[in-house]
């Protein structure tokens, strides 16, 4: 995929097209299986973790972010070496969660199986999720006032600098993406999307 390509897709996905989300999976999903099934060595954790689940998980955070306006992407390779470093976080999680406090892999599998489910997922796939706006709409609406304008001008690609001149903030841009960073950051915790920031 040549850049200019690569860069259109990537702002039709942010824009919120469903096409264009089908497209980005079908290029990028196989990649972030592969990474999964690596990371995953331990056969305990696989007979409790699901690769579909983790895959789920991974590009929701992955499109909810680009939406959201904390990446900035110029190239195909960056891209799958940021999907990949979302992959070993969320895997991350989860060998930690299994095993904290010294759990029984075996008595979980059955009772404890939901807990490597998304909460926001339900049974939809990012697509889905996307192309119907429920979980971004969701986000705007938990947000506020304040974030969700912030929101609007990250998602025009302002700067932080500029995004700090129009709303007048005299503390400078840093203050207000530390600002916009905690809203997003306690909205993705209410969604169980906790490790997007």
């Amino acid at each position: 995929m040549n850049p200019s390509t690569f860069s259109e897709l990537i702002e039709r996905v942010r824009g919120g097209d469903a096409a264009a989300v089908e497209e980005f999976l079908g290029q990028y999903q196989d990649a972030v299986r592969r990474e999964i099934r690596f990371l995953l060595l331990d056969a305990r954790l696989r007979q409790i973790v699901s690769e579909s689940d983790v895959c789920q998980s991974v590009m929701m955070r992955f499109l909810v972010g680009l939406w959201s306006g904390k990446y900035e992407i110029q190239r195909s390779e960056e891209l799958v070496g940021l999907l990949k470093k979302i992959v070993r976080g969320r895997v991350a999680d989860l060998a930690r969660h299994w095993t904290a406090q010294r759990r029984d892999v075996r008595r979980n599998i059955s009772s404890d199986h939901t807990h490597c489910v998304e909460s926001a997922a339900s049974d939809a796939t990012p697509s889905e999720l996307v192309a119907n706006a429920e979980l971004l709409d969701e986000i705007k609406r938990r947000l506020g006032d304040r974030p969700n304008r912030i929101l609007g001008l990250r998602q025009q690609k302002k700067t932080w600098a500029e995004i700090a001149q129009e709303l007048g903030e005299a503390s400078g841009p840093e203050a207000v993406r530390k600002q916009y960073e905690r809203a997003l950051a306690r909205v993705a915790e209410e969604l169980g999307l906790e490790d997007l920031q």
